[in-house]
């Protein structure tokens, strides 16, 4: 007998219920679990979007043709021709690796094309120092600076000058002045290499001893673009120091143990030299008081672009906040007008063989963030002259 012959018509009706009930519990326990198995096992879909993100943007970023910046060392005057081609040829590399990851071959074999044409043309006479090379789709730039850089390669919608330089860096260079009543030593400090370029002893007198040291540094020390550091009997250190016209710029290393030897001079070098950030620094701080006390130091934008429309010379500071105004203006920002030429003018200023160097926030914070020291002639005032007389009270060296 049929399980639905059994059944009364009312008790079927119930029979039927109960069956639906039980199929949609089942359905709905089902989708359920469906559910919460894919929360908990669909870890792949965050990754499968990351993946699938950067070929989109791949593909959107072909459609906008990037611009190239290029720094590399480049002194022919001093590297040999191997040097020079092995940097060429890392350069070309990175280049190329960079664009084919992110543009495709099709592009990077244009814009390289572009690249190798202007390495042929370089100026091999050149005694600058490096080299910066800007490709848009719309111009090439090809400057020479007279400062040291690390290698690197830029890419990006739009790219300046000031974005090459910031990697730029400042190698140890300094000087070291040892004193003694009867003999003064001048040494040159550059990365690593000490040379002694002056001495003077047999001098009756200790002030002209003291004097000519100075002259000799004025003259060979050509806009106080390098910090001295003095060293010897502590007392002449301090006399020194009092008396010369540059002190700002002058660091005190005192010694008392009597005669300088080579090696004692060397241990000083590598000192200074491991401590470099540091004294980078003070030295910066020195020559921004130096040129207020002078009358050689701009700030502010407008004073300084002032100056650069009519080719001023000298050291260039910007500060890395001011940096990053210049290179994205906004609405209300007071430098959206005149960043444009205030860039271009740096450009030039590059160009001429002066130096900029980006500072860290806070050094500038009173001068708007940019600042210019002009160069000088050394020894073309007489404010900047040594004084000349010297005597000795209770045994302390006076110069008056």
């Amino acid at each position: 007998m049929n399980i639905i012959d059994s059944y009364t018509g009312l008790e079927y009706f119930i029979y039927v219920l109960k069956s639906f009930d039980r199929m949609i519990s089942v359905i709905f326990y089902a989708g359920l679990k469906r559910y919460f198995h894919s929360t908990k096992t669909n870890k792949t879909m965050p990754a499968i979007f990351n993946t699938l993100t950067p070929v989109k943007r791949k593909e959107e970023a072909r459609m906008v043709l990037p611009s190239l910046g290029l720094v590399i060392p480049f002194q022919p005057s001093m590297q040999k021709e191997s040097q020079i081609m092995s940097l060429v040829n890392y350069a070309t590399e990175a280049v190329k690796t960079k664009l084919s990851d992110r543009y495709g071959n099709g592009y990077a074999t244009n814009l390289l094309a572009r690249l190798e044409k202007i390495f042929c043309n370089l100026n091999f006479h050149s005694h600058r120092k490096s080299l910066a090379i800007i490709i848009t789709p719309g111009e090439e730039k090809i400057i020479y600076l007279d400062f040291h850089v690390k290698p690197a390669v830029f890419l990006g919608k739009s790219i300046s000058l000031i974005d090459l330089v910031a990697n730029s860096y400042r190698e140890p260079d300094f000087m070291i002045l040892h004193l003694q009543e009867n003999n003064v030593k001048l040494f040159d400090a550059n990365n690593g290499k000490l040379e002694k370029i002056y001495e003077q002893n047999h001098e009756t007198n200790t002030a002209d001893l003291f004097k000519n040291a100075s002259g000799v540094i004025e003259l060979m020390n050509a806009g106080y673009e390098k910090p001295v550091f003095i060293t010897g009997n502590s007392n002449l250190v301090n006399v020194f120091y009092a008396n010369v016209s540059f002190s700002e710029i002058i660091f005190k290393k005192s010694d008392d143990e009597g005669d300088v030897t080579h090696h004692k001079v060397q241990l000083l070098e590598s000192e200074i030299s491991h401590q470099w950030n540091h004294w980078e620094s003070k030295f910066l701080a020195g020559r921004i008081l130096f040129a207020q006390k002078h009358g050689l130091l701009m700030n502010n934008i407008e004073a300084v672009l002032q100056v650069l429309r009519k080719k001023a010379d000298g050291l260039l500071l910007m500060d890395k906040h001011f940096k990053m105004l210049l290179k994205k203006p906004n609405e209300g920002n007071d430098i959206i007008n005149i960043s444009k030429e205030l860039i271009n003018q740096i450009e030039h200023f590059l160009a001429r063989g002066n130096r900029i160097e980006i500072t860290e926030t806070g050094l500038l914070k009173d001068m708007g963030g940019i600042v210019l020291l002009r160069n000088i002639v050394p020894g073309t005032s007489a404010g900047f002259s040594y004084r000349s007389r010297y005597s000795e009270k209770n045994g302390v060296g006076i110069l008056f």
